[in-house]
């Protein structure tokens, strides 16, 4: 398995620096962008979202795990394997690396309940108390995507999740 990234330099000549360089893992870049996007498709479930009468998710609570990955992201955490919602309301994210199996399950708008298991080890659960505001309307659930209509217009692209 190959992961492709992208380097980009740059030399300021007049100051003799040395190159200041960026490097962008573009395959770990897609995998946060997909759990972003699941998390936000999960926001817009209804009433019987499963097929067995499951209510709609808490939308503040879907808010909550959208900043908590958005956070992972810039402590450069690994990029987890999915996002996923309980019939009983609960929003997880899950990682699974080398046989090691990670979850944060959001609780409630200031907690997420990890669990940790590794092969030939006891299962571990943690609180932890997030570092996060709760979430508030109306400024929470907007995402900024490319407009994929007016190509080279001059449109920000800012659309709301709701």
């Amino acid at each position: 398995m190959s992961t492709a990234s992208i380097v980009w330099t740059a030399i300021d000549a007049r100051l003799g620096e040395p190159p200041a360089v960026a490097s962008v893992d573009v395959k770990a870049l897609a995998e946060w962008r997909k759990r972003e996007a699941e998390l936000f498709a999960i926001r817009k479930y209804e009433d019987d979202w499963d097929g067995f009468g499951a209510e709609a998710p808490d939308t503040k609570l879907v808010d909550t795990a959208i900043s908590f990955l958005q956070l992972l992201r810039t402590r450069g955490d690994d990029p987890p394997m999915r996002a996923t919602l309980s019939p009983d309301g609960y929003v997880a994210i899950e990682w699974q690396i080398a046989g090691n199996y990670r979850r944060a399950e959001f609780l409630n708008y200031t907690e997420a309940e990890w669990m940790r298991a590794a092969p030939g080890r006891p299962t571990e659960f943690e609180i932890e108390v997030l570092p996060i505001e709760a979430p508030a309307e109306p400024a929470w659930g907007s995402a900024w995507q490319p407009n994929k209509t007016a190509v080279g217009a001059a449109d920000s692209g800012f659309i709301s999740a709701y």
